[in-house]
């Protein structure tokens, strides 16, 4: 006669505290046709996802999939589309980057799952940038000659010594 075998105590259907990248469970007005508004600079994103490969578990390889789940047509994201990324400088450089934009929707959608409350920084990304936030399209690269006194500042937006002065 055959052994019984008992069936084991909890089913794998059972609940489990989501993983640090399962985001699933909350949505993005905007996210179906990838038109999220983004207000954070590419520096915080770049700052963010080096802190988050920095984690105990989290492998690149997993970051990745983590991100590309955001979008709805299954692209896949490359180790060197992020490298590249990462190794740029300035508020926004790398605005267009496919990584820039599926970060900031992994982040918000972990921020909003974990109940935190919006930076100070990105209250004034909100303000600064307005209610469309910031470029993801048009490239926001800007050159100036020597002398002329501009800069971008830490939010992305530009500012030139005409406005410095007038303002002090």
């Amino acid at each position: 006669m055959p052994k019984a075998f008992a069936s084991p105590s909890h089913s794998s259907a059972s609940y489990s505290e989501p993983g640090p990248l399962d985001v699933s469970s909350v949505s993005l007005a905007g996210e179906p046709t990838q038109s999220v508004r983004v207000f954070d600079t590419c520096d915080t994103i770049r700052r963010k996802i080096r802190a988050m490969l920095r984690r105990d578990g989290i492998t690149q390889a997993g970051f990745l999939r983590a991100i590309a789940s955001t979008y709805a047509d299954g692209r896949k994201i490359q180790n060197k589309q992020l490298n590249d990324f990462l190794a740029k400088k300035g508020p926004l450089a790398g605005n267009r980057s496919c990584i820039f934009y599926a970060s900031y929707v992994f982040f918000e959608k972990l921020r909003i799952r974990d109940g935190k409350e919006k930076d100070r920084h990105r209250v004034e990304m909100e303000r600064q940038w307005g209610p469309d936030g910031v470029d993801t399209v048009h490239d926001c690269s800007y050159s100036y000659s020597r002398g002329e006194g501009g800069w971008v500042d830490e939010f992305g937006g530009i500012q030139d010594g005409l406005y410095e002065r007038e303002r002090r």
